[in-house]
């Protein structure tokens, strides 16, 4: 409001202070915690991984490509 009435009228600093002493202190709003949010966001339900994909396939070579590097990398 101060920010306001400095920049945007044409009052005098003596009538802003006056102003903004008529008007009060703003009420400050508690935001919500984390956890309070975090209570409220929808949760998602993940289902099961996608299939293996169909044997000799393009995606067959690649997963079981994937498969044996993760396993030299010692990746799980």
């Amino acid at each position: 409001m101060a920010a306001h009435l400095a920049f945007n009228t044409r009052m005098s600093a003596r009538e802003a202070i006056g102003t903004l002493a008529l008007t009060g202190s703003a009420s400050t709003l508690r935001r919500a915690s984390l956890d309070e949010r975090m209570q409220q966001a929808q949760q998602v339900r993940l289902g099961p991984d996608a299939r293996q994909p169909a044997s000799g396939s393009v995606e067959a070579l690649v997963a079981n490509a994937t498969s044996l590097y993760n396993s030299v990398k010692g990746k799980k």
